[in-house]
């Protein structure tokens, strides 16, 4: 009977050692690594990645994309996930301040879209104000596939 309460005992220890009860950083259907599809009207189909991180429905990360061979760049990327439902947004800050100056010098790309039910995929539109070296607009869909 010692022995089965013993082990009764360090059962419950571990348990009550396990998991904590506050999300991660890294936690959500968004988090980990994507490879990201843009069909672009003025540039055309361009490639790249993104390292994402969520919390709640908070986004953040990075993104490395390709426009042609005279423009590849990185960006920090953050939104939100609504559900299904995604918005992200490059250099976020550094937009609102250039459109607040009046300026052309961040590049601001906008995506909107919807997450696969599985979550390997996200698929939606974006949109491209120019700036950076992206020297105009541009507008078309995206996909996402998760690495």
């Amino acid at each position: 009977m010692n022995r089965f309460m013993a082990v009764m005992v360090l059962c419950a220890a571990l348990a009550a050692c396990g998991g904590s009860s506050s999300s991660s950083q890294s936690s959500g259907p968004l988090a980990g690594s994507w490879n990201f599809t843009t069909t672009g009207q003025a540039y055309g189909s361009n490639t790249g990645t993104a390292a994402l991180l969520q919390s709640g429905s908070t986004v953040t990360g990075t993104l490395t994309m390709s426009f042609g061979s005279e423009c590849i760049g990185q960006a920090s990327i953050t939104g939100a996930v609504d559900g299904h439902f995604v918005n992200l947004q490059t250099n976020s800050s550094t937009c609102e301040a250039s459109a607040v100056a009046g300026s052309n010098s961040a590049e601001c790309v906008a995506f909107t879209g919807a997450l696969s039910t599985d979550g390997t995929k996200i698929t939606g539109s974006f949109g491209d104000a120019g700036g950076g070296c992206i020297t105009g607009p541009d507008s078309g869909t995206w996909t996402a596939a998760r690495q």
